[in-house]
């Protein structure tokens, strides 16, 4: 075999392991997601708690992008496949927030709820299995008008969760349920060359979910 030949061959080998590990990267990250399951077990006014939240592939950055907490409790960020929320609650009230793991260019979004009763109130928890004496009374529901996330929130938040580098431009859809946001990361392109990938996202106007992501054709020959 020639010194041309024998190039040729090791570079196609390369080329087609590189596509064979990019395709099956690809693959994973459409089941990368929070498996934990809403809503949350109570806590109660006074009374430690733990609960713990779980992925199912190792997160790198995680965190609360929604709502917040109750307060006394706060969540663990340690790199992983779980996290704790901690604490002892000190205001009761149903709460509601999203966790967020994020893994390169992996990410995912959960929403969840958890209820903290008051100090002395019944809840239905393994230590609690006495029924109430009094009489419990539907909370009254009231409509609540979702609030939209300005911009601004958006744009800091995807530079904040590293899903773009700087956001170019950032628009509102005609119907106020997405927003358009447009910027770059950085990036090496097979392995050692900088480069910068463009990269489009539709963002919910009201959660602040991730629900699409374009990027440039060549994207998949890049690593972040």
């Amino acid at each position: 075999m020639n010194q041309k030949m024998f190039v040729k061959t090791v570079l196609i080998v390369f080329i087609a392991t590189f596509v064979i590990v990019t395709v099956q990267v690809a693959s994973a990250q459409t089941s990368f997601t929070i498996t934990t399951t809403s809503p949350l077990p109570n806590g109660q006014v006074g009374t430690a708690y733990s609960t713990p939240i779980d992925v199912n592939s190792g997160a790198g950055a995680w965190g609360i992008n929604n709502g917040s907490l109750p307060p006394g409790l706060s969540f663990s960020t340690n790199p992983g496949y779980t996290n704790y929320i901690t604490g002892t609650p000190t205001t009761p009230g149903n709460y509601t927030f999203s966790v967020y793991a994020n893994a390169g260019d992996y990410y995912t979004s959960k929403q969840f709820s958890l209820t903290v009763a008051d100090e002395g109130d019944y809840i239905e928890t393994s230590q609690k299995s006495q029924p109430p004496e009094k009489p419990i009374v539907p909370p009254v529901k009231e409509n609540v008008v979702p609030t939209i996330k300005s911009s601004s929130e958006i744009s800091a938040m995807l530079v904040e969760q590293k899903q773009l580098k700087a956001v170019d431009d950032i628009e509102l859809s005609s119907d106020e349920q997405q927003y358009t946001a447009r910027g770059y990361r950085d990036a090496k392109f097979l392995f050692f060359i900088p480069v910068s990938v463009k990269v489009e996202l539709k963002i919910n106007v009201v959660n602040g979910n991730i629900e699409q992501v374009k990027k440039s054709w060549w994207a998949f020959l890049v690593r972040y």
